[in-house]
């Protein structure tokens, strides 16, 4: 093991001169992130075309956010409702 780490540093020690420049630079990773869930508080600051549109988008967020929490809520509910027993009444079916 001692001879292959021995021939490894030789290695890495060898000077190349070839007069070349290195032409590759760093490798830079790129992220994106495609969230849509845009904080557009401050539309009205800047003037700006596309208030009108902007201001549709906050009304469909909203909604958004209003139909996740009757989901959470309807979900919520259909699983205590399993839970409960079911209140007979007087009425018999026809």
């Amino acid at each position: 093991m001692t001879n292959i780490q021995s021939l490894s540093a030789a290695l890495e020690s060898f000077p190349l001169i070839d007069d070349q420049p290195h032409i590759e630079g760093p490798s830079l990773s790129v992220y994106y992130d495609s969230d849509f869930r845009h904080n557009i508080l401050d539309k009205n600051a800047y003037e700006s075309k596309w208030v009108e549109e902007l201001n549709i988008i906050q009304k469909f967020n909203d909604v958004l956010k209003q139909g996740e929490e009757s989901v959470n809520m309807l979900y919520t509910y259909r699983s205590c409702s399993k839970a409960l027993p079911q209140v007979k009444t007087g009425k018999k079916k026809k």
